[in-house]
């Protein structure tokens, strides 16, 4: 079986330097690696692909399976997600529109909810890192965000 090789996604606001901050992705134009402000958990329904993807381009990425959560609720999901100081991206609109409604009305903080409709994988990462390269974790917090 050959091995398939991918090729790596230019990004416009993030960059590599060779011998600057060990060859970690940092923000452009900026010394900050991104994956100092930006960590993330992956909901069940991710294809956790997008984790090992993530990381490859230097965000702090976690997929359910990684995190021995499978089967878990999407309450515990977004609870463990708090724990970590992870933001949870997910397929599952209609769930976590609901517990957002919740947690907000009792004041509950979390990271950030990120909604992406299911999409190709390709769609999927493409609109993923053009999100994540132009979003400030402040923005976020608290917040359930449709990923266009």
């Amino acid at each position: 079986m050959a091995r398939q090789i991918r090729p790596r996604m230019a990004h416009p606001y993030i960059e590599k330097r060779r011998g600057h901050r060990g060859g970690r992705a940092i923000i452009a134009g900026t010394s900050f690696p991104v994956s100092s402000v930006a960590n993330y958990y992956l909901d069940e329904d991710v294809n956790p692909l997008l984790a090992h993807d993530l990381r490859q381009r230097g965000y702090d990425a976690l997929s359910t399976g990684e995190a021995l959560r499978l089967g878990s609720s999407d309450r515990d999901q977004l609870d463990f997600a708090r724990g970590e100081g992870r933001a949870l991206l997910t397929h599952n609109r209609d769930d976590f529109l609901a517990i957002a409604r919740e947690y907000a009305i009792k004041q509950i903080d979390h990271s950030g909810i990120l909604y992406v409709p299911q999409v190709p994988y390709r769609a999927l990462i493409h609109r993923a890192l053009s999100f994540l390269a132009v979003v400030d974790t402040s923005q976020i917090r608290n917040v359930f965000v449709w990923v266009p």
